[in-house]
């Protein structure tokens, strides 16, 4: 189910208080619509009623997929915490039981690039990691979010990607078939052992790992 309340915030910019709301949990099965306000970035952010400055709130957060058998859980607690370790133990049974995906996230933009590459039904690990190989850099410079993908009649799939404060300039990525399909097969073996999944650099790193070929074929398109 959805959880939802409101609290009283803050304004960062004139200081002033207004009513947020907080979605603590979000189950897009039985509510469709908030799916959409993830995407567009829209559900975690608070319009001043004095100012009307934008300000996105960051606060831990979990997303529901029933039908995708989705389960990602944004937070900023590392694996070592209690509370954090007892939540990863009862949705590892979950995940074994009804054959959930359980990820894990530390930022709301992941979060939003994991459940579009779901809608476009292609593989979150494998287009995370060749987000991280390709655009590394500039992610250390500006939040980059996946803006689409798609496969051709020849398998080809083609990615864009997008700075988070440019809705126009896109970077363009084009995976062949037999390239993509080496990081998927990577990313299956990969969480083969495994009954949830941090999604970070760390993971991609691991995930490269497992690769045994090279990545000829990833050319960005600018």
């Amino acid at each position: 189910m959805t959880d939802i309340r409101n609290e009283m915030v803050g304004c960062p910019k004139c200081k002033a208080s207004g009513e947020a709301a907080i979605y603590s949990s979000v189950n897009v099965t039985l509510d469709p619509g908030l799916k959409e306000r993830l995407i567009n970035m829209d559900l975690f952010k608070f319009r001043c009623p004095n100012c009307e400055n934008i300000t996105v709130l960051r606060y831990g957060f979990l997303y529901h997929d029933m039908d995708k058998r989705l389960w990602i859980e944004l937070t900023s607690a590392d694996d070592s915490d209690p509370e954090f370790k007892m939540k990863m133990k009862m949705a590892s049974a979950m995940a074994r039981k009804n054959g959930y995906r359980i990820l894990v996230v530390d930022n709301y933009f992941l979060l939003r690039d994991i459940v579009l590459i779901h809608e476009d039904g292609l593989d979150d690990l494998a287009i995370v990691t060749i987000k991280f190989m390709k655009l590394g850099q500039m992610m250390k410079e500006k939040n980059v979010l996946y803006d689409g993908g798609f496969r051709d009649e020849s398998g080809n799939t083609s990615l864009l990607f997008r700075y988070s404060n440019d809705e126009k300039d896109t970077i363009g990525i084009n995976v062949p078939m037999d390239v993509y399909s080496d990081f998927v097969s990577a990313s299956r073996k990969y969480l083969s052992d495994k009954s949830w999944v941090r999604v970070d650099a760390s993971m991609a790193s691991a995930l490269l790992d497992i690769l045994n070929s090279g990545m000829d074929g990833l050319d960005p398109d600018n």
